[in-house]
């Protein structure tokens, strides 16, 4: 199940929980997803890289180099922002 967090002013990009429709017998966990909508890929790992699982993603901006995504490190609730583009430069 996917719930809808926020998305860009460009309509470009969304930020998604994603969780599983059934809990199961176990603990149910969720996980954030940066996604391209126009092509449907998500690219929560080229755009959070190795620092995902340490960050929350939280809010897109615009810039005028484009968008970026606004995140807080989990440890230190220190914040920041990453660009999301479809190919990594």
């Amino acid at each position: 199940m996917l719930s809808l967090v926020d998305t860009s002013d460009d309509g470009q990009w969304a930020l998604v929980i994603k969780e599983p429709a059934h809990s199961g017998s176990g603990r149910v966990s969720s996980d954030y997803a940066i996604i391209h909508l126009p092509t449907g890929r998500e690219l929560t790992d080229s755009i959070l890289g190795s620092e995902r699982g340490g960050i929350l993603p939280f809010a897109f901006v615009m810039e005028a180099e484009g968008v970026y995504v606004e995140y807080e490190k989990i440890a230190g609730g220190e914040t920041g922002r990453r660009p999301c583009r479809l190919y990594p430069r």
